[in-house]
């Protein structure tokens, strides 16, 4: 992810990945010629059976798995904007007076901000005060009442969110079907000459390239969505504090 060394940046290693493919194609070649030798009727089971259904399972598993991760991302940073909001709400209810009440809601919100800062794991449970603010008489009214109920809503949604995990078979799929691909790619590739003319092809190793940062860019993409907060894709303490003007509630709570 970006928050990673430098050496582990995705940009950082996609040029790599890159030369790896384009120098490493004439070993990948002498390899699947031990298993898969040449022949007519190997290139026509794979490029009219496995091939197609390797990419399509692949592009089947992939999108699912981007799409379900980004839903999630998506859900777990609209969960915080919204429980920023109906803490401001919140907030204009605390009487002044009430110094232990306004400790129980700075609290509260320093659990948020925990949740952010600790790559996206829920706040131990000393920082949720929802029960014991909803307890307290000066938020006894139907609309405080009201509000503490869907801060609680809210924040079940998130935690039932942030443990959805994808099983290990769905990204061993990913792979394997990669793998199939790459596989796939080079027994087409071999013409009368053999697969050993097609491994020092220069257009043919630049194609192998491109297939392999492509579905290295796809096993990112996907590591990129599962971390909440590493990586391009990720819950930005600063903004989320920004938008939900975190700082003035802490300041006025204290």
């Amino acid at each position: 992810s970006m928050d990673a060394p430098w050496i582990w940046s995705f940009w950082i290693r996609l040029p790599v990945v890159l030369a790896l493919g384009y120098g490493g194609f004439p070993w990948w070649c002498n390899i699947c010629s031990r298993f898969l030798p040449p022949s007519k009727l190997l290139s026509s089971a794979v490029g009219g059976v496995f091939a197609p259904m390797s990419a399509l399972l692949y592009a089947v598993i992939a999108g699912y798995a981007i799409t379900s991760l980004w839903g999630r991302l998506q859900s777990i940073r609209t969960s915080l904007h919204r429980e920023f909001a109906l803490l401001e709400l919140l907030e204009t209810r605390l009487p002044k007076e009430d110094a232990h009440v306004r400790k129980l809601f700075s609290d509260h919100v320093d659990g948020i901000e925990q949740f952010a800062m600790n790559r996206g794991e829920p706040a131990p449970g000393r920082f949720n005060h929802l029960a014991e603010l909803a307890v307290a008489p000066c938020l006894a009214g139907e609309a405080a009442q009201a509000e503490l109920r869907a801060i609680a809503e809210v924040r079940a949604g998130r935690r039932a969110a942030i443990e959805i995990c994808f099983p290990t078979v769905l990204w061993a799929s990913l792979r394997l079907l990669a793998m199939a691909l790459l596989v796939s790619f080079t027994a087409l590739c071999s013409g009368p000459a053999g697969l050993a003319a097609a491994g020092h092809d220069p257009s043919v190793r630049a194609v192998f390239s491109l297939l392999v940062v492509l579905l290295f860019w796809v096993n990112h993409l996907c590591r990129d969505l599962v971390d909440l907060c590493g990586g391009d894709f990720q819950l930005d303490i600063d903004e989320l504090r920004r938008d939900a003007n975190l700082a003035q509630i802490k300041r006025k709570a204290r």
